[in-house]
């Protein structure tokens, strides 16, 4: 996991090796962004799909977004 609060971003591309065996999940997240009542946080998820798969990756975003109704 790493946080990038400085700077907002659509696309990431994280650091892997192919040659090493490289299958930990990584999650980064951007700047938090307010636009009216609403919070947006760019998340950038990448995993081995040998490991977990989209719906893994689904409901971690699907709990985010059910905590930020708690704000």
């Amino acid at each position: 996991y790493s946080a990038l609060p400085w700077f907002a971003f659509s696309d990431m591309k994280h650091a892997d090796s192919i040659r090493t065996g490289d299958s930990v999940p990584k999650i980064s997240t951007g700047k938090l962004i307010q636009e009216k009542k609403k919070y947006n946080l760019p998340i950038s998820i990448s995993a081995h799909h040998g490991l977990t798969d989209g719906r893994d990756a689904a409901l971690l975003i699907q709990k985010m977004i059910d905590a930020q109704s708690l704000l």
